[in-house]
């Protein structure tokens, strides 16, 4: 590693764990060395004087060809399906290691403006099984999916920091009367994609959070009428609720960017209101 790159990673802190492919991600290169080396049987035994049906012979070589043929497929398979970036999760943030590139991305949990959570494979439910964060809208997107090594873990990890880390930092630029911006995308978007693909592709909108209200796609919310909030239920959608448990606005958990973080900023915005935190911050 470079001094520069070093150096990089210092600022995440320690080092708490690497995530590169994932252990099963191996069993198709091991699959096409098995049929390589099934393909040699044929030729061996033919070289050794083995005995064969001249009218089979032209199937026996068909046979062994086709092995040699599936095993150099399945080899640049696995080669095309490489990671593009190796992980490093420190204890302060990830550092990203970009194959092809001698260069260390340092991303510290508190520079993560997104993190956007959801779902592959062609099914429509189910767990969450894939992430991506970035530093703004303008930084390009890293994933997180099944193909790498602990990737539950580290995706955890990751919702986790970016809360602790940002959500101090949000409620200080509230209280200096400024708005933290999220961004979201639409459910329509979100399914379209589920089918073409390009689930990273998207085009997201503003969600601004300020002392007094929510602004979201020309519709300002005001914080006072919010009273409580519906997590995501089965349905992954996020209630927000009135005093008389009226509906107010909602927004769906996948569609939402950095979802956990904007739950935890206002949530300790309803919890200002309250006359006990109002009695404790009197004293």
């Amino acid at each position: 590693m470079t001094p520069q790159n070093e150096q990089a990673t210092q600022t995440l802190g320690p080092l708490v764990s690497h995530h590169g492919r994932s252990r099963t991600a191996i069993v198709p290169l091991i699959a096409a060395i098995v049929f390589l080396l099934c393909s040699a049987v044929i030729p061996l035994a033919l070289m050794s004087g083995a005995r064969v049906d001249p009218t089979k012979l032209p199937l026996l070589i068909g046979v062994s060809v086709g092995m040699v043929v599936v095993g150099l497929l399945m080899v640049l398979g696995w080669k095309l399906t490489a990671l593009k970036t190796e992980l490093a999760l420190h204890e302060h943030g990830v550092a990203v290691y970009r194959r092809g590139t001698a260069l260390v991305e340092s991303v510290p949990f508190v520079d993560m403006a997104d993190v956007y959570l959801f779902r592959t494979g062609g099914y429509a439910g189910g767990i969450i099984n894939a992430l991506a964060f970035r530093r703004s809208p303008q930084d390009p997107w890293v994933d997180v999916l099944d193909n790498r090594r602990n990737s539950f873990a580290l995706r955890a990890a990751i919702v986790e920091g970016q809360v602790v880390a940002r959500l101090p930092v949000a409620l200080a630029a509230i209280d200096a009367g400024e708005a933290v911006r999220f961004h979201a995308i639409d459910r329509s978007t979100r399914l379209t994609k589920r089918l073409i693909g390009g689930m990273l592709k998207v085009d997201a909108h503003a969600v601004d959070i300020g002392a007094t209200r929510i602004d979201v796609q020309g519709t300002s919310i005001p914080l006072a009428r919010i009273h409580r909030i519906e997590g995501a239920g089965s349905d992954g959608t996020i209630r927000l609720l009135d005093e008389q448990g009226k509906l107010v606005h909602a927004f769906d958990y996948l569609c939402l960017f950095s979802a956990d973080l904007f739950l935890a900023v206002l949530a300790e915005l309803i919890d200002r209101r309250t006359p006990a935190y109002q009695g404790l911050m009197a004293h």
